[in-house]
């Protein structure tokens, strides 16, 4: 799978910058998700700006990886969809 930054965070906690492949689709040629920094502050750190500020003091040179519990909330919000 290319360019899948938010596919790993959500299927495995693993928010790591990698390599863009170029693909036909401009708009998913990321490596880093320009709105997840505010997901994170406002769902998963519940507004702590410092906690938020704690997960990306060394991103994108170390991936982010919630507290196990945090990372759990995903399935409130998120449907997970069976393939």
């Amino acid at each position: 799978m290319k360019n899948n930054i938010l596919h790993r965070f959500f299927s495995d906690n693993d928010y790591s910058k990698t390599k863009v492949r170029e693909t036909i689709s401009p708009s998913m040629d990321i490596s880093i998700a320009s709105n997840f920094e505010r997901l994170v502050y406002d769902f998963y750190a519940e507004r702590d700006s410092s906690l938020c500020a704690d997960f990306y003091e060394n991103f994108p040179a170390s991936p982010i990886k919630l507290e196990e519990n945090m990372w759990n909330k995903s399935k409130d919000i998120f449907l997970e969809l069976l393939c």
